[in-house]
């Protein structure tokens, strides 16, 4: 381990000591790759010296990225919260976020573990508006939009709901139906999301346009502009995917959350008139891809091992129980319930 200045450009070495900001927030976590933006964005900081080593960051970088997740819930909650006290929120901050998440979503093939952990935090506003960042970059990065592109599509996932912030807590939190007045404020979210976008300046104008309409339906009759087809922006859509599925994949106070293969179906049944279909499916063939190897509870009370994963009948796989292999399109009287954690 050695201290080393930033001015050295140290890309490519290994973080060994978390690195705070002045308020005692984490930047980025020990075992942190650094690139260049990490060393750009330190530097505007006024960070000079880092502690660094020659390890290798990519096979700690599973259990780094829950830690960066908590991290960022906690700057998203200090953002909505000073947004409701009518404060501002510098685009520089929420970018900040995404770089500490960045290097651990690209890294990391299989991301359905450290979202499986992140949704066992309560507060559903802040894990949901880290989630979508998540599975937005690395949807992005299946579909090879290039790295520059990507920390922006990162930045509107997670800011899609950040026009919540100028709604009551007693509306977003309602268990029960909504009166038709409180409907209307929610269905302004997008626009209030928009309007706060615009005041961070941000260079990227994809950025407030996702916000805006990542509730738009491919057939038209999505809100709050009621636009269509080719006028939704693809930013728009990927991060439309990500919402719906995370949102699916969620306990509510309204409904329980659907496991991860039937929540995959769920994309699927939505898109053509509500979801892009080429981005459900590429979210179907990533899950379908990682999930080999997963542990799921069947039915029946056995647990299972997945094998072989079939985008036919993405709930439906090849598994193994012990030393038998059972193949669920064959057997129908078997049907996973959940992955166990």
């Amino acid at each position: 381990m050695m201290g080393i200045s930033l001015a050295t450009l140290p890309v490519g070495k290994t973080l060994v000591r978390d690195i705070f900001d002045a308020r005692g927030r984490l930047l980025l976590p020990r075992g942190t790759l650094l690139q260049t933006f990490h060393i750009e964005g330190l530097l505007r900081l006024n960070h000079h010296t880092v502690f660094v080593g020659d390890g290798d960051a990519p096979s700690r970088v599973k259990s780094l990225l829950p830690n960066a997740f908590v991290t960022a819930v906690e700057q998203v909650r200090d953002m909505m919260e000073r947004l409701m006290r009518g404060e501002m929120v510098r685009g520089g901050e929420v970018e900040e976020t995404v770089d500490l998440l960045y290097p651990a979503i690209i890294q990391t093939n299989n991301i359905l573990t450290c979202l499986r952990s992140l949704r066992k935090m309560d507060e559903y506003t802040f894990q949901h508006s880290v989630s979508v960042c998540v599975l937005a970059i690395k949807m992005g990065q299946t579909m090879k939009i290039p790295n520059q592109h990507l920390k922006s599509l990162g930045v509107a996932g997670l800011l899609h709901d950040i026009g919540k912030s100028r709604i009551p807590p007693a509306i977003l939190n309602k268990a029960g139906g909504l009166s038709s007045e409180e409907r209307k404020q929610i269905v302004c979210h997008p626009i209030f999301g928009y309007e706060i976008v615009k005041n961070m300046g941000f260079e990227d104008s994809r950025i407030g346009i996702s916000v805006l309409q990542h509730h738009e339906h491919l057939d038209g009759k999505g809100y709050p502009l009621g636009v269509s087809n080719g006028d939704i922006h693809l930013f728009s859509r990927i991060v439309s995917v990500a919402d719906v599925f995370d949102a699916l994949t969620s306990e509510r106070l309204y409904r329980h959350r659907l496991p991860i293969p039937i929540a995959a179906e769920e994309v699927i049944g939505q898109s053509g008139g509500h979801l892009d279909p080429l981005i459900a499916r590429r979210l179907l063939k990533y899950l379908l891809n990682v999930m080999p190897g997963e542990q799921v509870l069947l039915n029946n009370g056995e647990l299972a091992t997945v094998v072989i994963t079939y985008e036919a009948e993405p709930t439906r796989p090849l598994v193994r129980i012990g030393d038998k292999f059972v193949d669920l399109r064959i057997d129908r009287n078997l049907k996973i319930m959940d992955i166990w954690n």
